[in-house]
């Protein structure tokens, strides 16, 4: 299950997104036997987050026409029903394990619409035993 709730302010020209999102997982395996007659017994993996911070997004109209928005975003992770060593990245979570993920990055748009981004985040801030980073990069050409 999923749910998001993300506004949306933008007194000028730098757009506050505030946002919280709750997720959870579950997954059951039922008992089975295996080949060499092993009995395997059931379990159960589950894994909850809720997610919550603000991003920021500054509109800088360049010289040529196109629009730069690099922007930041800050937020604070918590994870809840972590059942059976569930993961995440691939890294094992604890329960109720508490942290940051910091997520920055740009996006430039010209005249023609033509439009490349680049985002980047590191999550595992504040405690000892889970780092993950990332990134992507995303070119769009529209057709004509």
């Amino acid at each position: 299950a999923y749910f998001k709730l993300k506004g949306n302010y933008k007194p000028e020209t730098v757009t506050f997104r505030p946002s919280v999102s709750v997720s959870y997982f579950e997954e059951e395996q039922k008992s089975y036997t295996d080949s060499l007659t092993n009995k395997i017994p059931s379990q159960t993996v589950s894994l909850g987050e809720v997610r919550f911070g603000p991003e920021f997004i500054k509109d800088i109209a360049l010289v040529d026409g196109s629009l730069l928005q690099p922007s930041i975003g800050v937020s604070g992770v918590w994870n809840f029903g972590v059942d059976e060593g569930a993961s995440s990245q691939g890294y094992t979570l604890g329960n109720n394990d508490l942290r940051g993920r910091v997520d920055a990055g740009f996006s430039l748009t010209n005249l023609n619409g033509t439009n490349i981004s680049a985002n980047a985040f590191y999550d595992g801030l504040g405690i000892d035993d889970y780092e993950s980073m990332g990134g992507k990069v995303k070119l769009s050409i529209p057709i004509r």
